[in-house]
């Protein structure tokens, strides 16, 4: 009898342990591991843009690595860039098409590597032809009609005639001197379409002339010569004087519509300031000297270029030239950092505006660039990646004239504050990245000019609360990360206007609440992620019309 009962309890423990080995506690001896979840597994972006995807990590067995990132099997004119590149949640691929990427589809394979451990997700990305904005050819049609800027006589019996823009044919009768008795035998029209060359009787030196243009004269596009908008002074000039002489001043290096400035002075006390090509009749015989002053439209400033001649002596009878040149003055960035890659860009060891404001990209990652000065003369940049630096102010109007920029990558900087409007001008910027910064604060206006932004990461600042206005204006937005700040609670309908939005990144923060009704605008919102916050229980029917949610991570 007492054997059996041996038998019996040693029965009962066998159950037990085999019972014990499949309970929930075992869970505790699982591998760490890990796998790559996309936001979306497909991507169509169009030539010479770009697009964003999010890639967070599915933890198991209590796997607490970095992740490190990275892209394969992209084809040529198809660029990625991880932000961050090495991750414990998630990081933000863009990937940026170049105008000359094949167009089709190209699976995309994004891996993920820690030690030996090797994870990999797929990415379908389809690249499309870019669409024509402006269909129309010629949508600004030229309705300027030509003017008369000046009128000399280079010689005794030729008088040149100089148009506002090019003009169409010249004909003998289009042109007359009725107060006086000079006569017009021929009539010829320059090489460049804007200089009409008339052979008249002999003229009286020294007296004066004054031409009246007739009716018939054409731009190229068919708008009539505009006598009412002609200076008479321009259509006014002396006999010519074979014992004087005329000088033809010829400006060049000025962006159309600004103005030179130049003073030259003469014999006989001459004295006279100009600010565009022409020509002076009739001087005395001698030294003529130019004083070219500096210019500056906009951020640019020109000046006197090393050709320039100071000094033109004068010889009678004749028309002498004088070609003043500007040029856009040299740039050299108070960061020797910024200039190396200046100089790599641009193919230069010295390198001026006009050099900068060809450039198109500027890739300036991890440089350890402290101060971007100089970079506003870049007036050409659609694409400007500042990531990985030690960037911790932008100058004022930095970016002013960087209209083209569509993507704008400052990440990883010490940026603490954009009090001064940097992004005002940036109408056409899509993906705006300031992750990684030290924010702790936005201005309620900071993001109101960027009507276009398709993507803003704000993620790792110390962002401790938003202003109820700030995203109104991004009624483009898709994708919004605001996740490992310090944000306590959100102001409520801060989310009202994001009806385009489809990623929300909240996770990481400090909410122990939400406003009623926070997302109830949020319609395309595909991924809402909310976790690692202190929520202890939200409003009631909070997600109801989410009703494209794909992803809801608390």
């Amino acid at each position: 009898m007492k054997h059996s009962t041996n038998i019996i309890k040693l029965m009962l423990l066998v159950m037990v342990l085999i019972l014990a080995s499949c309970s929930p506690n075992r869970q505790q001896n699982q591998v760490p591991d890990f796998r790559l979840q996309l936001a979306s597994d497909s991507l169509s972006i169009k030539q010479g843009e770009t697009g964003t995807v999010v890639v967070s990590l599915s933890k198991s067995g209590g796997f607490n690595s970095e992740v490190a990132l990275s892209l394969e099997g992209n084809p040529t004119g198809v660029n990625g860039n991880f932000d961050p590149a090495s991750i414990s949640d998630s990081s933000t691929l863009s990937l940026s098409v170049a105008a000359s990427a094949a167009l089709g589809e190209t699976n995309l394979t994004i891996k993920g590597t820690v030690g030996s451990l090797v994870k990999t997700a797929s990415l379908k990305l389809t690249v499309t032809e870019t669409s024509n904005p402006n269909p129309n050819p010629n949508p600004n049609p030229d309705t300027t009609r030509p003017t008369v800027l000046s009128t000399f006589a280079p010689s005794s019996t030729t008088v040149e005639v100089s148009f506002s823009e090019a003009i169409k044919g010249v004909e003998t009768n289009q042109f007359d001197f009725p107060a006086q008795s000079l006569t017009i035998s021929a009539a010829s029209l320059g090489t460049d379409s804007k200089t009409v060359t008339l052979t008249t009787s002999p003229q009286t030196p020294n007296e004066s002339y004054a031409l009246l243009v007739k009716t018939g004269i054409t731009d190229l596009a068919g708008n009539p010569f505009d006598l009412a908008a002609t200076n008479p002074l321009a259509t006014s000039f002396l006999g010519f004087n074979p014992d004087n002489a005329n000088l033809q001043i010829l400006i060049g290096g000025l962006p159309e519509g600004v103005n030179a400035s130049i003073q030259i002075s003469g014999p006989n006390n001459f004295q006279q300031t100009i600010t565009a090509s022409t020509t002076l009749t009739n001087l005395a015989i001698g030294t003529y000297s130019f004083l070219v002053n500096d210019v500056k439209p906009d951020s640019a400033t020109f000046g006197k270029s090393a050709e320039t001649p100071t000094q033109v002596e004068l010889v009678a009878g004749a028309t002498n030239i004088a070609a003043l040149g500007y040029t856009c003055t040299l740039v050299s960035p108070p960061d020797t950092n910024l200039d190396a890659v200046l100089k790599e860009k641009t193919g230069k060891d010295t390198y001026n505006c006009d050099d900068l404001a060809a450039l198109t990209e500027l890739f300036a990652s991890s440089r350890a660039i402290q101060s971007i000065e100089g970079l506003q003369y870049a007036r050409g940049l659609t694409k400007l990646f500042l990531d990985n630096n030690q960037i911790a102010n932008l100058p004022d109007g930095i970016f002013d004239d960087l209209t083209n920029l569509t993507s704008l990558e400052l990440a990883n900087n010490k940026l603490v504050d954009l009090s001064n409007g940097p992004f005002d001008k940036l109408s056409g910027l899509t993906i705006l990245t300031l992750t990684t910064n030290q924010l702790t604060s936005l201005p309620d206006h900071v993001f109101d000019a960027l009507s276009s932004l398709t993507s803003l990461s704000l993620s790792l600042n110390k962002l401790n609360s938003l202003p109820l206005s700030i995203f109104d204006q991004l009624s483009q937005l898709k994708f919004l990360s605001l996740d490992r700040n310090s944000l306590s609670s959100l102001p409520i309908g801060i989310f009202a206007k994001l009806s385009a939005l489809s990623e929300l990144n909240l996770q990481g923060n400090k909410l122990t609440s939400l406003p009623v009704d926070s997302f109830d605008k949020l319609s395309n919102l595909n991924d809402l992620l909310l976790g690692d916050n202190q929520l202890t229980n939200l409003p009631n029917n909070s997600f109801d019309n989410l009703t494209n949610l794909t992803d809801l991570g608390l």
